[in-house]
């Protein structure tokens, strides 16, 4: 039995073994008899189909060259189905030609920073746009949105009056992240620096690990706030919300790293609004100061001030003083003379 079981046997053209020699055939019942004539041979082979007898390395290597055939052509009709596949109603070659622009605005909450615009975001021209991206289920439901605020790809813009912003690291367009360079991603990190030494986004979000891994050079990052800062920006990684992540392959299992991240924007969502409250009181007392010190001016000067009338008496009076005092000076001296002549 377990001499047969290590025979392989494979439907061929050709009837002979290692040797050269045929000893096998198939008989017209289906069942394999051993000869030892050539004559006796000969009558029993089977013209329908010959057995040859293979080796297994010879059997191993005939299986992965069929199996190899099947996979070229099918790899054929896979890149002809890719060449003429829509997206979005826009042709995908035409589409890895389209630039997605960032969002972005002045003080940002936070900043979602993604490796590269995918084929269906660029057909579309809206962020995370691609059939089954796990970004907007995720946003809606995190918290970081108003209360009963649904979100799609077509609201993409409207995200910047809820203080989120978005931006990638890589502008053009392709199928996937293994089509990018490391050079290129690498490249991109200086885009992503100069984006926040200009917005000043409280968070920058990185969707994605492998995305923060090549912007610090740390691969043994872990998900959530980080110790990096960037320009004086927070840092929060969290899982790709791509629907090809075997780590986290459904949305529900992405939500709360979003959570996480809608615990950190609520944080600065308070600290704004004190500061807010700060400048609003602010001012009343700078007036109300102002208010004082006028009014102290204006009292000291109305106290000081001399009425028109009183001030035309207070100058008769001095004048008057003057000419009595010069009057008197002019007699003094008159008087001598007086004497003199007399």
């Amino acid at each position: 039995m377990m001499k047969k079981a290590k025979k392989y046997f494979c439907a061929c053209g050709g009837d002979d073994d290692s040797n050269g020699n045929s000893n096998s055939s198939v008989g017209d019942d289906g069942v394999l008899d051993k000869d030892d004539g050539a004559s006796n041979s000969q009558d029993k082979i089977s013209l329908r189909e010959k057995v040859v007898r293979l080796s297994p390395e010879k059997f191993k290597r005939r299986a992965s060259h069929e199996k190899g055939t099947t996979l070229g052509l099918k790899s054929k009709k896979r890149k002809t189905k890719i060449a003429n596949r829509i997206c979005a109603g826009v042709a995908e070659e035409d589409a890895l030609q389209l630039k997605l622009p960032d969002i972005l605005c002045d003080k940002l909450l936070v900043l979602i920073v993604g490796i590269n615009p995918g084929v269906w975001s660029s057909a579309k021209g809206r962020h995370y746009g691609g059939p089954g991206n796990h970004f907007w289920p995720c946003l809606n439901a995190s918290g970081i949105l108003p209360q009963g605020t649904q979100f799609s790809c077509e609201n993409d813009i409207s995200c910047v009056n809820h203080g989120i912003g978005f931006a990638n690291m890589v502008a053009r367009t392709t199928r996937g992240m293994a089509d990018l360079s490391r050079t290129e991603i690498e490249g991109g990190t200086s885009n992503i620096k100069r984006i926040a030494a200009i917005y000043k986004p409280k968070i920058i979000c990185f969707n994605g690990k492998g995305i923060y891994q090549i912007f610090s050079g740390n691969s043994k990052c872990n998900y959530g706030v980080q110790d990096m800062v960037v320009a004086g920006s927070k840092v929060f990684v969290m899982p790709s919300t791509s629907p090809r992540g075997a780590a986290f392959p459904r949305w529900q299992d992405k939500l709360p790293f979003f959570k996480h991240l809608a615990a950190l924007v609520a944080l600065e969502r308070k600290k704004i609004k004190d500061i807010n409250v700060r400048r609003s009181t602010t001012p009343k007392i700078e007036e109300n100061e102002t208010n004082i010190s006028t009014s102290t001016t204006s009292s000291t000067t109305s106290s000081t001030a001399i009425p028109p009338r009183e001030l035309v008496a207070s100058m008769s009076t001095i004048l008057s003083a003057t000419l009595s005092q010069s009057s008197s000076s002019t007699s003094s001296h008159l008087k001598p003379d007086l004497e003199r002549s007399t």
